[in-house]
């Protein structure tokens, strides 16, 4: 499950995520995988915002200018997820 969790947000990821969600279909009918992907599309960016933060508590001053706005970045992701899949 891990692994699918990193791939919801990468556009690239929908042929191994269709392939996941029919596996998860013939293993227990009735589901909605595809639902469950597009919640998680939330949690994933939240989970970005929280790990770059942490990044950015620990990397000198110098370097922060080139994720200075990763935390927002992915805040905002989060924000449009759940407005897209309300």
């Amino acid at each position: 499950m891990s692994r699918t969790v990193t791939l919801v947000l990468v556009d690239a990821a929908a042929p191994v995520l269709s392939e996941w969600c029919a596996r998860w279909r013939a293993e227990a009918p009735g589901y909605e995988p595809e639902r469950a992907v597009e919640l998680l599309r939330s949690v994933v960016a939240l989970r970005m915002a929280a790990v770059y933060a942490m990044f950015l508590d620990g990397i000198e001053a110098s370097e922060r200018v080139y994720h200075a706005t990763d935390v927002d970045t992915y805040l905002e992701k989060a924000v449009a997820q759940v407005a897209a899949s309300a």
